[in-house]
């Protein structure tokens, strides 16, 4: 049962990956297409990652006071119809609007996978629970680079978007059969706009976290700086194929997993 549980919730926080990393091999030919330049194809990154971080500092309220499963599986449709918004985005602009709904939608796995987590085990064992599911999860970023690359060879670009529609469709029909409510209602939390904008206040107010979410947030920075110029790099400076764009890849995560 816990491994199942570890699967369903490593797959959930993948979501995020899935949709920054697959994708990557294929920016210079959504820029050929589109008729934009690499910097403007980066916009379909950037518009992704402010919009999955905006909205990672709502999900956990909004499950503590609707529950875990109606939170997931609605941000799972939502990034499922994102997803093939891209796959038939008529124009860039279209493009960047579904990337946007892509981020808003792709947090919730990885904020409510925590939340699950919490609500079922305690300590120790929760600890444990958490490494599991870190462990399966950093399989992603190594992944979907390869087979962001394979699909772009074989089928062109849009197809890596088809990709992400499918395993979003899956975990729907995964969280709908198989995740159960972990949060009762007697649990939950009344939802008050005030109440909270006054917790999220507080917790701005404790040093000890904002200067940990500094820190966090600037080596994560340094991995966007790099994912956001990889393709341009790999491809157009080093000259190197689509299928090769992993390579890059595979040492870097290989480092985060070790560290």
């Amino acid at each position: 049962m816990h491994r199942l549980l570890t699967t369903i919730l490593a797959c959930l926080g993948m979501i995020g990956a899935l949709a920054i990393d697959t994708y990557l091999p294929s920016m210079p030919a959504i820029g050929v297409e589109f008729g934009v330049g690499p910097v403007a194809v980066q916009q379909t990154l950037s518009v992704f990652l402010f919009t999955f971080a905006f909205m990672m500092l709502f999900y956990g309220t909004l499950s503590d006071s609707f529950g875990r499963r109606p939170v997931i599986l609605g941000a799972l449709v939502l990034y499922t119809l994102a997803s093939v918004g891209a796959v038939l985005a008529p124009s860039f602009g279209w493009l960047l609007v579904f990337r946007a709904l892509q981020g808003v939608s792709a947090g919730a796995g990885s904020v409510i996978g925590q939340a699950i987590v919490q609500d079922r085990f305690e300590g120790a064992q929760a600890q444990k629970m958490m490494s599991h599911i870190m462990m399966v999860f950093g399989l992603a970023p190594a992944i979907a680079p390869v087979l962001g690359g394979w699909l772009h060879v074989s089928f062109g670009w849009r197809s890596t978007f088809v990709f992400l529609a499918l395993f979003g469709l899956a975990m729907i029909l995964i969280v709908a059969r198989m995740l159960s409510e972990s949060l009762p209602r007697e649990k939950r939390q009344a939802f008050h706009p005030a109440t909270i904008a006054g917790n999220y206040l507080m917790v701005l107010r404790n040093p000890q976290f904002v200067m940990l979410s500094l820190s966090l947030g600037l080596a994560f920075g340094g991995l966007a700086l790099y994912i956001g110029s990889a393709a341009n790099f790999v491809m157009d400076i080093l000259r190197l194929p689509e299928t090769a764009f992993a390579w890059m890849f595979i040492p870097l995560i290989g480092g985060m997993v070790l560290g």
